[in-house]
């Protein structure tokens, strides 16, 4: 376990969803020859420019009036220009999904999509709110649940853990927490990914002993105390290193 001393923050995860594009912002001989073209091509280019940087969470013009900006936020949530009506309803789809999973790649895609907004502290304090965790903790509990499903809705939880508030709510939450252990027990090794990076994120209030004012001890502390989490590392190490996957022993 890294012991540095960098604070945990929101990470960019490209599985939720979305290739990333790179746009070159370099001057060079092509910016000089756009310049020279007539206006209307040229307000075409800085259109298309624009609408490729800012697509994930949009900025509202600066010489924008206040009545104006409060009718085109609309629904916002917080200070971003993400729909609260778009993640209720994949929320919604998720409650739906407790009784019977409907797996499609449409729903994929809202998943996704709902995945990549939680990088916005806004968004992450929203799905607080609106009981997303324990929302979460019905659906990882679902029977042979779909690897691409449970390797989302893991990583929509990593990225809510950069977020202290949502680090706090878990300490009070023993069962989503055997949840999250149990998910180190999963085939999917993009399963396992996320949940690493979740524990990882988790790890800095135990390495750095924020939680000082609680006297009981931390979830993720008495998990490797009992060498319930020690033994499942291991287990994915060994694994990891062996060329026969199934020669692997299975976990005690």
């Amino acid at each position: 376990m890294s012991t540095n001393t960098v604070s945990p923050r929101n990470e960019t995860n490209n599985e939720g969803g979305g290739d990333e594009k790179e746009i070159d912002e370099g001057g060079g001989g092509e910016g000089e020859d756009e310049k020279e073209m007539d206006d209307g091509e040229g307000e075409v280019k800085s259109q298309v420019q624009n609408v490729s940087t800012d697509y994930c969470n949009p900025q509202l013009p600066e010489d924008i009036t206040e009545d104006v900006g409060d009718k085109l936020r609309g629904d916002a949530i917080g200070d971003t220009l993400y729909s609260e009506r778009f993640v209720l309803l994949v929320l919604m789809k998720l409650i739906k999904n407790i009784e019977k999973v409907e797996w499609s790649e449409e729903f994929e895609t809202e998943m996704c999509s709902l995945w990549d907004m939680t990088i916005e502290k806004d968004v992450v304090l929203f799905l607080l709110k609106h009981d997303f965790i324990k929302l979460a903790t019905c659906l990882l509990q679902l029977p042979d649940l779909e690897p691409r499903f449970l390797e989302i809705i893991v990583g929509i939880l990593h990225n809510m853990c950069c977020v202290e508030e949502v680090r706090k709510e878990l300490c009070e939450m023993p069962e989503t927490t055997s949840c999250l252990m149990d998910t180190l027990s999963s085939n999917d090794s993009l399963t396992l990914v996320q949940a690493v990076r979740l524990l990882n994120t988790v790890a800095w209030d135990v390495v750095h002993q924020v939680e000082e004012r609680d006297p009981s001890p931390h979830w993720l502390a008495r998990a490797v105390d009992d060498l319930q989490l020690s033994s499942r590392l291991a287990y994915i190490l060994l694994s990891s290193t062996r060329p026969d996957y199934s020669a692997a022993p299975s976990i005690s």
